[in-house]
């Protein structure tokens, strides 16, 4: 039997394997099936695959008894347990200010933190720590960390670390990026071509995506809209990163490679979605709904009154 990359397909095939094997020994021990067949099936297939059973089907286990309920929430602490020894066999310790997370099956963990220095002219920097480890069955575990210098500040709605759809970990924060133009290196006097980019980022552990809102339009080309223009707006700006449906694209500027686009029509916008919001990184010129860019403020309103109809 060969089994494929999917959890779907290898939960299937492996369910089938194991009725064929049930079947098989009763009719060999002669024996009468006192229990559900599909009990003892469960019973066999997490025996021999829990530690890569995916959530789903562990979830589905658990509903079958009481007692199968008790041994998921036992092997979950278990799971906690390893994953917390990981990190004192490592002897990582986090700040004060650290946010934690695990993923629903308690297989991989995150954390966060920022470290915040005050330089000689008064100015301060942040830096962003991502950990995440995973368990593996019986593989070792091996923690992947993360620094990521240009961090600027937490996002006005406070957001948590959370895991992407490919379980990896991921936080969003305001970025400011410091790099040279690259149309200007030929020029003896680096500074004057400097270039300061600042936006709205998901870190990763192995990249960081700027994130912007896009609104299609008919019959011209789409608008992007770099998400730093909500800056000053936490509900707005919670509904858009919140939303399903983004897609990855290159990008090739700001030194970035890639870039994340939240499509319009795929944001849910809260009643409260204009509520203001006054903060230190925000733009001087912005202080209240009204004096966004009227493109801006129509895509949005647009937005709303689709989603009512």
């Amino acid at each position: 039997m060969v089994f494929k990359n999917s959890h779907q397909n290898f939960s299937q095939q492996l369910i089938l394997y194991l009725l064929f094997l049930f079947v098989y020994e009763s009719h060999a021990m002669d024996q009468a099936i006192m229990l559900q067949p599909q009990v003892v099936v469960w019973n066999l297939f997490f025996i021999h695959a829990r530690d890569i059973l995916p959530y789903d089907d562990e979830h589905s286990f658990a509903q079958t008894s009481r007692n199968n309920c008790a041994l998921i929430y036992e092997i979950q602490g278990k799971r906690k347990e390893c994953i917390s020894n990981t990190i004192t066999k490592h002897g990582i310790e986090f700040k004060d200010n650290a946010q934690f997370v695990y993923h629903r099956s308690w297989r991989v963990f995150g954390a966060i933190d920022i470290t915040t220095q005050e330089s000689d002219n008064q100015m301060t920097s942040n830096t962003l720590r991502m950990f995440s480890c995973t368990l593996h069955g019986n593989e070792p575990i091996i923690p992947k960390i993360a620094v990521w210098d240009n961090f600027k500040a937490k996002l006005s709605h406070n957001p948590s670390p959370f895991f992407n759809k490919n379980n990896e970990l991921c936080f969003h924060g305001f970025t400011r990026k410091v790099y040279l133009d690259p149309s200007c290196v030929q020029y003896s006097d680096p500074v004057r071509h400097t270039v300061i980019w600042q936006g709205i980022v998901e870190y990763t552990i192995s990249e960081q995506l700027p994130c912007e809102l896009l609104s299609f339009r008919q019959d011209i080309e789409p608008l992007h809209i770099q998400l730093v223009e909500f800056l000053n707006f936490p509900v707005l700006l919670k509904n858009i990163l919140e939303s399903d449906g983004a897609t990855i694209n290159v990008f090739e500027n700001f030194s970035f490679s890639r870039y994340k686009s939240y499509d319009i029509n795929k944001v849910w916008l809260s009643d409260n979605y204009k509520d203001f919001q006054e903060i230190p990184d925000g733009r001087p010129a912005i202080t209240s709904f009204n004096d966004l860019i009227r493109t801006i403020k129509n895509i949005l309103a647009c937005r709303y009154k689709q989603q009512k109809e």
